[in-house]
């Protein structure tokens, strides 16, 4: 956690969501917050950089991955990669649960849509005629893509259930008091791992 405030401040928010004493800094500017993040991307860290203020933005710009907080100042968002639409600090475990079944329904769609040509493409093209006497009319070829193109929509439609199963959906109507500094996480192991968190859903935009 890199914040601006003074340590005890820092050490209290930081006791609050499940973050290590050694993982605090205290009293840190702008150019010290991208400095770290710097550090940590030439170690060969995957640098996911959470901030709201003015003073977050050169860090969010150096990370792999700027993470905007609702509510934030529009600096703050507009160098960010992700926007969320809260501004609860378990949103940005929700935004990592969320892209990381994303991605497994990518690939997901990407085998399916492979299998499905590499069977298909040769039957159309009447691979199987000369042994089996077996060939797609082109009716039937064009209702097969039809079907895959609907198998893959719907298995994409289906992350939305992910979300509802969460916490029915909806974001919670109050939110809670943001608190001082900034958060900084690497994005390889799980997010908030041993701080008590549970995947909630969130609502996000993403910037690019």
């Amino acid at each position: 956690m890199l914040a601006g405030d003074n340590m005890a401040t820092a050490l209290e928010v930081a006791a609050a969501v499940g973050i290590a004493k050694e993982d605090v800094y205290a009293h840190v500017k702008p150019a010290g917050k991208a400095a770290l993040v710097e550090r940590l991307r030439s170690q060969g860290s995957k640098v996911a950089m959470v901030g709201d203020g003015i003073n977050d933005t050169a860090a969010l710009a150096a990370a792999n991955i700027g993470i905007a907080m609702g509510g934030g100042v529009d600096a703050a968002s507009e160098v960010a990669n992700v926007v969320l639409m809260g501004d609860q600090l378990y949103q940005v475990a929700d935004a990592v649960d969320l892209s990381r079944k994303t991605m497994a329904k990518i690939r997901q769609n990407l085998c399916w849509a492979l299998g499905y040509n590499l069977v298909g493409i040769p039957l159309a093209a009447g691979a199987l005629l000369p042994s089996m006497g077996i060939c797609l009319t082109p009716s039937i070829s064009g209702a097969m893509m039809g079907l895959s193109s609907v198998a893959v929509v719907t298995n994409s439609l289906l992350l939305q259930l992910d979300v509802r199963n969460m916490r029915g959906g909806e974001l919670p109507t109050s939110a809670l008091p943001r608190q001082a500094g900034s958060a900084l996480a690497k994005v390889a192991p799980p997010l908030a791992k041993g701080a008590g968190y549970s995947p909630q859903p969130a609502s996000i935009t993403s910037q690019r």
